[in-house]
């Protein structure tokens, strides 16, 4: 199964990363490294920017793309192209990965029951809608406790949901 990405998303180690190792199956840095992001949605495939990005070093051998995928990007497939060298004389070594951008209500399909999302879909339409002024206090039932919640907080709860 093929990594699912939301449009607006910043990138981060868990998202499109690699794992170098030696010959030993230790961790290990490189001498050089770099990836390339490729939109293949329209079945050819099209480089997104320049072709050698530097990674983020989170830790021995761990390297990931940080970038943030903007809001209107094509849906569908991409691919992430790796390009490193073991050592300055070794050769050059690619390896890829496809993954895919859909849209951010998907995400909730998966996080959420249908009935919970469209609850959470209609309350954002309403939000907005009605302009409802950060410091109108509402109450929420939260699993049985009724609790005050301010609009403006509420909507930082669910902005990015």
């Amino acid at each position: 199964m093929s990594l699912k990405l939301p449009l607006g998303k910043i990138l981060g180690p868990d998202d499109l990363s690699i794992a170098l190792t030696n010959a030993d199956g230790h961790p290990t840095d490189v001498f050089s490294i770099t990836y390339a992001l490729y939109d293949v949605s329209t079945g050819v495939e099209v480089l997104l920017g320049p072709a050698a990005r530097t990674p983020v070093r989170k830790e021995l051998g761990f390297y990931y793309a940080s970038v943030k995928i903007p809001e209107d990007s094509n849906l569908g497939l991409y691919r992430i192209r790796w390009t490193f060298q073991e050592t300055s004389v070794s050769p050059v070594n690619t390896v890829f990965e496809d993954f895919t951008i859909a849209e951010p209500e998907v995400f909730l399909a998966d996080l959420y029951s249908p009935i919970q999302a469209d609850m959470i879909r209609r309350l954002r339409i309403l939000l907005r809608d009605n302009c409802l002024g950060e410091e109108e206090v509402i109450e929420v039932d939260a699993g049985g406790d009724l609790i005050k919640v301010t609009m403006g907080e509420l909507w930082e709860l669910l902005h990015d949901v």
